[in-house]
């Protein structure tokens, strides 16, 4: 009789912790039901929205927006004076600057005004056969000093890219752009090369001015190693029959256009 009453007590003692158990537990459909839902519902938000930033170095935090507020309407606006605008500490505005900086958020340079210039402006579409073409043209036209801006469609396999070319050269200002047409027209990984616009109006009137629009090397041992892998002086016919002037970064480049800032 002993034993049965322990081995009573003993199921008495087990049933009350699967009771509260079950009682502490019993939401648990509810919960595996509603993350089943939550899953669902941000799988369909990165679908229609694409992925949720959520690093801080990659997006911009209200703060950062204020100050890049004020930045716009003044790029040389002090420390002192944003932190005054925004009721923020001086030590406070500067860090934040530093990180957007150090982040890749934002970038301080000089504009130049292309009216300024002695330059004409001239749109070049280029087609290519094949993605791998336009990649690698579009590395290439990185180095080039006198593209200024370079943008892909990769839908339609075609790089817009904007050139300056010095005004009447040789007595045509048309030969330059005749020679750079002639150039990729020559190589083998464009398909078509069309000029869409020359002289065209622009907004903001500002280009940005990167170091390589301002080499000009003097050392004759770097000849030869201009963007259109074509040494000026020698092999150039377009060079040699005064069509051209070179290129901006070699030594044999007979014009100071490149050089006015």
């Amino acid at each position: 009789m002993r034993k049965r009453k322990g081995v009573k007590k003993s199921r008495n003692f087990l049933v009350s912790i699967l009771d509260t158990w079950q009682y502490f537990n019993q939401d648990i459909p509810q919960k595996i039901e509603k993350s089943i839902v939550q899953e669902k519902l941000k799988q369909e938000r990165k679908i229609k929205l694409g992925p949720r930033m959520t690093n801080k170095e990659d997006v911009f935090s209200p703060k950062e927006i204020a100050i890049l507020s004020e930045l716009v309407t003044n790029p040389r606006k002090s420390y002192i004076d944003i932190a005054k605008q925004l009721g923020l500490s001086r030590q406070t505005v500067k860090k934040k600057i530093e990180m957007m900086k150090q982040h890749s958020k934002i970038q301080f340079f000089v504009g130049v005004n292309y009216q300024k210039l002695n330059l004409d402006l001239v749109f070049l579409k280029l087609l290519f056969n094949n993605l791998k073409d336009l990649n690698e043209l579009y590395n290439d036209l990185q180095s080039c000093p006198r593209v200024f801006n370079i943008s892909k469609n990769i839908a339609q396999n075609s790089l817009m890219t904007l050139f300056g070319i010095e005004k009447s050269y040789g007595g045509n200002h048309n030969n330059q752009m005749v020679c750079m047409i002639e150039k990729f027209q020559l190589d083998t990984r464009v398909k078509e090369c069309t000029v869409v616009s020359i002289h065209p109006e622009m907004y903001p009137i500002y280009l940005v001015f990167s170091p390589k629009h301002l080499i000009f090397n003097d050392d004759s041992s770097a000849l030869g190693t201009s963007c259109c892998a074509t040494r000026c002086g020698s092999n150039c016919e377009n060079y040699i029959n005064s069509k051209c002037p070179g290129c901006p970064c070699l030594g044999e480049y007979e014009r100071e256009i490149f050089k006015i800032i």
